[in-house]
């Protein structure tokens, strides 16, 4: 998978990063579309996953005062469970190791994506709660760096 790292100044390939995340969040999670593009959208960073020239799975990063907060983790339904996931996870980690080092790397994990994000050495942090009507955990990388 090619990997692209880019800002919102990048209309084409954010137009794309917004498709794949209404497809994955909105019309597969039914979560409101108010709440998938949200105030942050302009302070981001963005990456975007292709596979043989077709854009496949995204992500974006940022800023905040805990540290880097990875989001918007979606992939399309028909490229899911290849390992893609893994890839663009595994990419955004070094990314952001050479960027921002020693910064902490955290996440907003729906309850079905812990196992993954365990298995890519991060942990849970507190208790469950509710997101967009889905459970969710906080979840920090274990180690990075």
């Amino acid at each position: 998978m090619i990997i692209a790292s880019f800002d919102i100044s990048h209309k084409k390939y954010y137009d794309i990063c917004l498709s794949i995340r209404t497809q994955v969040f909105v019309v597969e999670q039914q979560v409101p579309v108010h709440l998938e593009c949200d105030e942050y959208e302009n302070c981001s960073q963005y990456f975007l996953g292709f596979l043989e020239h077709t854009p496949v799975a995204t992500a974006r990063i940022r800023q905040t005062t805990l540290g880097i907060k990875l989001e918007r983790f979606a992939s399309l339904p028909e490229y899911r469970n290849k390992g893609l996931g893994k890839e663009l996870m595994q990419h955004i980690v070094h990314y952001v190791t050479v960027i921002h080092p020693g910064k902490i790397l955290y996440l907003n994990s729906q309850i079905s994506a812990v196992g993954f994000y365990t298995k890519m050495g991060f942990e849970t942090v507190g208790e469950m709660f509710i997101e967009a009507s889905i459970p969710h955990y906080v979840m920090k990388i274990s180690s990075h760096g």
